[in-house]
């Protein structure tokens, strides 16, 4: 195989007849070892005889029939959604190999037609938990997660957490747990080589992948999403180069009128052109020295392999990596005499590649950069951390989930619910009933406790008799408060001897740092929630105000089982500032 070239220019001579046949020779020996250079770090096993973005339904089908056994209560409705976009997008690319020439002729509406195919799969490769949630408004996004995982626990899917570039919103890359994160880590994005402080759990999106024998993907559809300004840049939209085992290469042509394949009507003027691909990284200057006759036969002969177009993925923060020409010192220079081309694109990466041109002299923030209210939207690792199956003994990959998401350092994330209880008047029932009975009492309650919260979310652990537990929304937090009220309560009508608690919960961001072995938290949001609990009244929950869910208190006491805690401000010690808290209560009330 042609080894890599240096990250310095380099002209591309017009290819030949005879470095026609001399490539024929390494595209066999390339199938032959199967050593394709998987430069984007995102490539899968390859599969004989399967083109890229092709879909196997049997497949699917016979995992499915697997995750209803481990999974009963799965919703049909995400299912069925999933396996019509397989259907939909995953038949044949139509880039198959021509037997006459390696170089298979495409033209603007083929590619077209790829591309739409591409697009068409985007939700599902791979599959972003909140794009689906989107799609199916009426299914959440905790059932959509819950489903996703089960299918990772039978083979389906896998999942993969990647920091999010904050330059150009693509993936820095791909790992399959969070233990080399912490606030100290740095990753060069290696689709822009911007440089990015992984210091947070909602920086890193959780994606899933489908198994390959159900939906065969060389790369992921997209590495970066490019700008509205990038779009109005471009002059040659998109040809699309789809990877596969086949290796054949495609042709296009820009100002050869008479050519099929062609992809732009007139002649490139003099000039220089900034390429750009999100999905390989590839970035270079396409470089028009001349102007062309009017001759479609004069057309320049041009052999580009993909991998020769990829900067390097490690190198330096990329703010000092320009020179004064607004060129990165390491894109590829492609020159050619003239702008009437006949471009012989060799796909030799295991990702997708779209030959992209933008008008001479637009920068290279503008082809890179995705301002944020364009970038989008993800689940994050905050998400899955927070998922009431973390608590149950689920297996991703041999592992289980608890394992995946510990971290290897501190991390913050935005927001977090959190909740705090205690055992009302604790010293005095172990003076009273004695340490054995009244552990019993405390054992069984915390039964009661762990079975509400990790329906809801997870327990981070007990301190005592105490109990700290963490949700994605103060929603979920009330109602598994309240599960746990009405435990506790139908306890008390079995029992003499009965436990009472106090419970506060409050929302905000926290830091997540690993201690003996769990995500544990820290900072204001957790003083100011253990501090609630202890203000609120027996056989109560108080919550902050501020992020207090009407609707679902209003769910709580529709049961009739609860009594509403009218509004107050509370002077928390150590908080500085007035609460604002309400709540509810159980009507019935027993004390120990």
């Amino acid at each position: 195989m042609t080894s890599e070239i240096s990250r310095t220019t380099r002209r591309f001579a017009s290819s030949s007849s005879s470095s026609s046949n001399n490539y024929r020779a390494s595209r066999v020996r390339r199938v032959s070892t199967r050593s394709l250079q998987d430069t984007s770090g995102r490539g899968q096993v390859l599969i004989d005889s399967r083109e890229s973005h092709t879909a196997d339904l049997e497949s699917y089908d016979r995992y499915m029939i697997l995750l209803k056994e481990a999974h009963p209560t799965l919703e049909p409705k995400v299912w069925t959604f999933l396996r019509k976009l397989l259907e939909q997008h995953g038949g044949s690319t139509g880039f198959e190999p021509n037997d006459d020439e390696f170089f298979v002729p495409k033209t603007q509406e083929e590619s077209n037609r790829f591309m739409s195919k591409v697009k068409g799969l985007d939700p599902i490769n791979p599959i972003n938990p909140k794009k689906i949630s989107k799609l199916l408004p009426e299914t959440s996004l905790e059932t959509i997660l819950t489903d996703l995982l089960f299918a990772t626990q039978v083979g389906l899917t896998t999942l993969r957490f990647a920091p999010q570039c904050k330059r150009c919103g693509g993936q820095c890359l791909q790992t399959p747990n969070l233990c080399s994160f912490d606030k100290k880590c740095s990753i060069s994005c290696s689709m822009c080589g911007a440089d990015n402080n992984v210091h947070s759990l909602d920086a890193i999106g959780a994606y899933f992948f489908f198994h390959p024998s159900v939906l065969y993907i060389l790369a992921t559809n997209w590495g970066c999403y490019p700008s509205s300004e990038s779009f109005s840049k471009r002059i040659v939209k998109c040809a699309a180069v789809p990877a596969n085992d086949l290796r054949m290469g495609i042709r296009y042509s820009i100002g050869c009128k008479q050519q099929r394949n062609n992809i732009f009507d007139e002649p490139l003027p003099v000039g220089e052109y900034r390429g750009r691909c999100g999905i390989s990284g590839a970035s270079y200057i396409l470089r028009v020295e001349g102007e062309a006759d009017d001759d479609d036969d004069h057309a320049h002969e041009c052999t580009i392999q993909v991998s020769q177009l990829i900067p390097a993925k490690n190198k330096n923060n990329v703010d000092n990596n320009y020179n004064n020409n607004n060129k990165k010192s390491s894109d590829t220079i492609v020159s050619v005499p003239h702008g009437r081309l006949k471009l012989d694109i060799q796909p030799d990466t295991d990702s997708l590649f779209c030959f992209i041109l933008h008008q001479p002299n637009t920068s290279e923030e503008t082809v890179f950069n995705l301002p944020p209210q364009e970038q989008h939207v993800y689940t994050s690792a905050a998400d899955i951390l927070h998922h009431p199956l973390q608590q149950q003994q689920i297996t991703l990959s041999s592992l289980s989930l608890d394992s995946i998401l510990k971290l290897g350092g501190e991390l913050d994330t935005g927001q977090v619910t959190l909740v705090f209880t205690d055992v009302v008047q604790s010293t005095d029932m172990y003076r009273r009933l004695g340490d054995w009975k009244a552990l019993e009492l405390v054992q069984a309650h915390f039964q009661i406790l762990f079975q509400a919260f990790s329906t809801w979310g997870r327990v981070v652990k007990t301190v005592g008799d105490a109990v700290m537990a963490s949700f994605a929304s103060p929603a979920a937090a009330m109602r598994a408060s309240a599960d746990a009220l009405l435990g506790l309560q139908e306890q008390q009508e079995q029992e003499m001897n009965v436990i009472q608690i106090r419970i506060g919960i409050h929302s905000g961001p926290a830091l997540v740092v690993p201690v003996n072995g769990i995500n544990d938290y820290f900072g204001q949001t957790v003083n100011r929630a253990a501090r609630l609990e202890g203000r609120a009244p027996p056989g109560g929950c108080l919550i902050t105000k501020e992020v207090m869910d009407e609707d679902v208190l209003e769910e709580i006491l529709s049961s009739e089982a609860f009594v509403k805690v009218e509004a107050q401000s509370l002077d928390l010690k150590g908080i500085g500032e007035a609460t604002q808290a309400v709540g509810f209560q159980l009507k019935k009330n027993k004390k120990i």
